[in-house]
């Protein structure tokens, strides 16, 4: 190793793609929340437990965006360890506290973000198979939630002895056997969340493009899905480097971490705008309809027409866009969307 410690070694630093990632996540998901409290901000439009959700969700997810920067000006991570136990030992076991920390951080923001999924989607659907699984999926998450706390507080002893190694008589559990299994069981929550929308829209009467359309609404909710394979896959892959070059292999683990919880939060918050993307279409087919109008078109001849977005319009003034208004099917005539064989699902 000691052929390997040359000085452009000791200068190598990778900290930019955490901090990308981390400064990425910060925009998208402030962004996303806000226009997802200014959609529920529309007359009529009333908010529910799904959007209460989203604070603490956004506010956790902020504080794993803080703990990345902070690794990297006070952690080491994103330079060869021996680089920073050079520059001052102490650092090594400031990355310890803050990865802790982000252990917690972004498992109780993904646990907020897809039960606020969840939750919209326990509103929508109707009492069966799907409102139980959704129930048993939320119960899932948080049992989960609750399994990994309890082993959080017991993986090392004493638990300091988990970022500070010096200690004598320490000792901690197969840790990357612990991170392995619990990736596995998140990704298993996501699957679940992915395809349980799919056999309710899939029985809407309406056409094959609406159906896809308000299914890809609703899978939108799993985007985060990618990010925790892709994060789960460095604990099967990145052990070795882990363990040898800790401050090293922080970074893609801690960036996939913080993008894993940015997307669950930017997909959770997606999901509700809906209103606001109403309200949008209704803008856009008013100013179609004032530029006919000064064209001289009979005003209602265009408003009997089935694509001059009046339908939009005037959904805008619901308290919340009803899913079979949203994918009504303008091949027919005058008929509503309905659930095949069931009761008409609650408003979104």
């Amino acid at each position: 190793m000691a052929s390997a410690v040359t000085e452009s070694y000791l200068n190598e630093n990778i900290s930019g793609r955490l901090t990308a990632a981390t400064t990425v996540i910060v925009v998208l998901t402030t962004i996303l929340l806000a226009l997802r409290l200014y959609a529920r901000s529309l007359a009529h439009v009333a908010s529910g437990w799904d959007d209460i959700l989203l604070a603490p969700a956004w506010l956790l997810c902020l504080g794993t965006c803080i703990t990345g920067y902070l690794a990297i000006a006070h952690g080491g991570s994103g330079r060869h360890v021996e680089a920073v136990v050079m520059e001052d030992p102490d650092k090594i076991v400031v990355r310890g506290k803050l990865l802790y920390a982000l252990s917690w951080l972004s498992a109780f923001s993904n646990t907020f973000s897809r039960t606020s999924i969840l939750v919209l989607f326990r509103r929508i659907f109707p009492p069966g198979i799907t409102r139980t699984v959704t129930d048993l999926t939320i119960v899932y998450l948080v049992l989960f939630t609750l399994a990994q706390a309890i082993v959080g507080l017991t993986e090392c002893r004493p638990l300091a002895y988990f970022w500070d190694r010096s200690i004598a008589g320490g000792w901690c559990l197969d840790q990357f056997l612990f991170y392995r299994m619990s990736g596995i069981l998140n990704i298993l929550g996501d699957v679940v969340i992915l395809i349980l929308p799919i056999p309710t829209v899939w029985t809407l009467h309406a056409s094959l493009a609406r159906r896809a359309g308000i299914a890809m609404v609703f899978l939108s909710g799993s985007c985060g899905l990618i990010a925790s394979c892709v994060r789960t896959s460095y604990f099967f892959t990145a052990a070795k480097t882990s363990m040898t070059d800790p401050t090293w292999a922080d970074i893609n683990l801690m960036a996939w971490t913080t993008v894993e919880s940015g997307l669950y939060l930017s997909a959770a918050c997606m999901i509700g705008l809906r209103p606001l993307l109403n309200q949008m279409a209704g803008w856009v087919m008013k100013s179609r309809l004032g530029v006919f109008t000064t064209r001289g078109t009979n005003t209602r001849s265009r408003r009997s027409d089935r694509d001059d977005g009046s339908q939009l319009i005037s959904n805008m003034k619901q308290d919340h866009i009803r899913l079979e208004t949203f994918d009504r099917d303008r091949d027919t005539d005058e008929r509503s969307v309905q659930w095949e064989g069931r009761k008409q699902p609650a408003d979104v």
